[in-house]
This record gives C-alpha cells, sequence and structure tokens, in this order.
C-alpha cells in the first residue's frame, strides 16, 4: 500500500498520476508502491504512458515501469509560454502566448490565475478545468466560474 496521497486517471493509453502534496511521502518518493496499486486496479500499466505531475506542479513522465520506473525530467511540454485555445466556430487550436505563467497543475491551495481573463484564483477551491485552454498535450489549465459556465454555452452552442 502506498504512503502517498494523490489521484489518478486513465485516458485511453494515458495514465496522469497527481501529487495532491497533503504532508504525506512524496509520489516522488513512493513511485513504484503507487504505480503497483493503481495496477491493481486498472491492469497492467507498461502499455501505456504514465504521466506525473510532482508536489510542485511540474510533469515528467515515467519511463521503465515496471522494471526500473525512473522520471524523465523536463521532458513533458506541460508548462510553456505557449498554450492552445480551442475555437469552436473554426474547430481548431489556436497558438496563444501563456501571458499568466500557467501551469497545468499548480499546487492545490496554491494562487493561479484564470487562463481566460486572468482573475486571481485558489488552486483547487475556485477553479474548474477550462473546456478550450489546453496544453500540448490537450489537458486542461484552470478557468474562473465565470469563464467556465460561457464555455459551457459555447460547446453547447456548437
Amino acid at each position: 500500500m502506498s504512503r502517498s496521497n494523490y489521484s489518478y486517471s486513465v485516458d485511453g493509453g494515458v495514465v496522469y498520476v497527481i501529487d495532491l502534496n497533503l504532508g504525506n511521502m512524496s509520489v516522488t518518493n513512493d513511485l513504484e508502491c503507487v504505480l503497483a496499486e493503481i495496477e491493481s486496479v486498472e491492469g497492467i500499466l507498461s502499455d501505456k504512458r504514465i504521466l506525473y505531475c510532482d508536489s510542485d506542479g511540474n510533469w515528467d513522465e515515467v519511463i521503465g515501469w515496471p522494471d526500473r520506473a525512473e522520471f524523465m525530467l523536463g521532458k513533458i511540454p506541460f508548462v510553456s509560454g505557449t498554450i492552445w485555445k480551442w475555437n469552436y466556430q473554426k474547430r481548431e487550436y489556436e497558438e496563444v502566448e501563456n501571458i499568466y505563467g500557467l501551469h497545468i497543475c499548480p499546487p492545490f491551495g496554491s494562487l493561479t490565475w484564470c487562463a481566460n481573463c486572468g482573475k486571481a484564483l485558489i488552486s483547487g477551491f475556485e477553479d474548474y478545468t477550462s473546456l478550450q485552454w489546453h496544453n500540448g498535450v490537450g489537458l486542461g489549465y484552470g478557468v474562473c466560474g465565470e469563464c467556465h459556465t460561457t464555455e459551457l454555452r459555447a460547446k453547447n452552442a456548437e
């Protein structure tokens, strides 16, 4: 059993693991137990890409599971100068500069900003996952409640 607090999701061939940073051992230091625990529920992970958000909000890729798991530091473009905004009318992404320095997974309870309007938000309490503002692999940035409602209306109108 792992000694870390984490959440995870599986989307097709990708497993996303997020360290919740609640004071217990970090997922980084408990990696083998965390992945074994996820594998006991989801089945074999060796055929999936495993992406991990550490307690500082940085994303890395886990390589070599289960034989020799290690992190491929700095190889995942989750925080960059560019983010992507989905345009419902054109049905394509538009490249946009990351003017707020947004992170895809800011530490829980930290100050962050709405990807759309720039409003200050507390991560995990006041933000919603954007339907339009994404990183290079399609994970959504945080947006405020008003912008999320606007995104839902735009999506439903398509």
